[in-house]
């Protein structure tokens, strides 16, 4: 992610961005909310009508500024960011109020607009401006005939590629597994090949068996050849391999691959392991006295009135909700929390370490002292959790009638009141200004573009 320019005072501002990876989709998708104005470049069909009466339709490049409606964020093996928002600036090609949804690509500028930018964000922000975040965990986790090599990056796992080949089964005087196995060797081989390793901090190799040592072994022949020699040797790849044991060769055994203590010795700094190691901590502490722990809003709010709080766990999904007062109330409990004292450690829900958090309600706690909570706070409170993911998820009636709407603000603004809670809303002012306020943020012109248009039609 390039930061281009960003002004922000007293919470409200904007920042302009370049996403120049797919990694970078996903931060912003945690940046931006409904009501938040966003600018960028998109392409819309224009009809327009001849003297004669003929139509014509073609796409044009245009530069909209929307306000955001609707956010769809489609984690597959590509990533895809789309935004629906209404225009609210006047253009030739698009009404004001009329609605356009546009995919966010990468190597193109946007700018975030907000009026209420928080701590969590600035935390975001934080992260892309250290250029450790851009180094990379690559793994192929194996077994016979069958390969998955993926990226751990600091928010995301990304599968890159599949290996496939049909390898008979091992048979007493027959040669034919072997033969098949190294053709096999062969697929994988050229596929860690396609890796960058300037960007790579290592490659784990993980499968049952002897698998990962046979292929390491294969790797160390093929090092010795010439047209390899110099690539090895002037990227250390050799070094950078890390062999570990998995129960299968699929990737929901990564993590299992991860949490290896020579991988986690290796990595301990990425964002990723430091996540897999506080939750194991959180597991740990669960098993040796229950009271040390908390999990659901409930029983974490509860624990932080009491000023218990040592180490808080909370999922990025819960910065995402709709529900403004929930989301004001989790932004300032990070804040307050950090005032107490306390650590706090964010979870992406695209690591499996964010995904159990989430099967925990998306937040929990690792407690100074000893806190006893009332068991059945923690159940209704779980019931609570799921109704609220069913309607996260859509599932509740598209219908419902403006009494039970404002019942459900109501309960909302009573349970995540900052006020009654203490917990204090900071104003936030960038502290690294980077560019002259502007009016309307930033002024795109097109003609800065043609020139580019230009390059790609040569």
């Amino acid at each position: 992610m390039k930061i281009l320019k960003r002004k922000i005072i007293k919470g409200q501002g904007f920042v302009q961005m370049i996403p120049t990876e797919e990694e970078d989709l996903w931060h912003i998708y945690n940046l931006i909310h409904e009501g938040d104005k966003i600018k960028s470049i998109t392409t819309r069909k224009v009809v327009s009508v001849s003297q004669t009466g003929v139509k014509n339709a073609q796409k044009k490049r245009i530069v909209l500024t929307l306000k955001i409606v609707k956010i769809s964020y489609h984690a597959s093996d590509h990533l895809a960011l789309e935004i629906k928002g209404i225009n609210v600036e006047k253009n030739d090609y698009l009404s004001l109020n009329q609605f356009h949804t546009f995919t966010v690509d990468l190597d193109t500028p946007i700018t975030i607009i907000k009026n209420d930018w928080y701590g969590y964000h600035f935390k975001i922000l934080k992260e892309l401006s250290d250029p450790a975040q851009d180094t990379d965990v690559a793994a192929l986790v194996m077994d016979e005939g069958i390969g998955h090599l993926c990226f751990v990056k600091s928010q995301i796992t990304l599968m890159k590629q599949k290996i496939e080949k049909s390898i008979p089964k091992k048979r007493q005087g027959a040669s034919g597994h072997d033969t098949e196995m190294q053709k096999f060797y062969k697929l994988c081989f050229d596929a860690i090949m396609l890796i960058d390793f300037r960007d790579v901090q290592c490659l784990i190799l993980a499968s049952p068996g002897t698998i990962k040592d046979d292929f390491l072994k294969y790797i160390k022949e093929q090092a010795m050849l010439i047209q390899y020699q110099q690539k090895f040797k002037q990227l250390a790849i050799l070094q950078k391999i890390i062999c570990v044991k998995s129960s299968t060769g699929y990737l929901n055994s990564l993590n299992e691959a991860l949490q290896d203590p020579s991988v986690i010795n290796r990595l301990q700094d990425t964002k990723a392991i430091k996540q897999i190691k506080i939750f194991d901590e959180f597991y740990k502490e669960l098993s040796k006295d229950e009271n040390m722990v908390a999990y659901s809003e409930k029983s974490v709010i509860e624990c932080y009135k009491q000023q218990a709080i040592k180490k808080l766990l909370i999922s990025d999904k819960l910065f995402r909700t709709k529900d403004l007062n929930k989301r004001r109330f989790f932004n300032g409990l990070v804040d307050s929390i950090a005032r107490q004292g306390g650590e706090t450690y964010i979870f992406s829900s695209l690591h499996k370490s964010g995904e159990n958090l989430n099967n925990l309600s998306g937040i929990a706690a690792i407690l100074k002292f000893p806190v006893i909570l009332d068991d059945d706070e923690d159940e209704s409170e779980d019931e609570e959790q799921e109704q609220n993911e069913e309607d996260e998820n859509g599932n509740q009636k598209k219908q419902q009638n403006q009494h039970e709407e404002q019942k459900k603000q109501e309960k909302s603004k009573k349970k995540f009141d900052i006020d009654k809670l203490d917990i204090g809303e900071d104003e936030y002012d960038d502290d690294e200004d980077n560019g002259e306020e502007d009016d309307d943020f930033q002024n795109y012109k097109m003609e800065d573009y043609n020139e580019e248009e230009e390059e790609q039609k040569k």
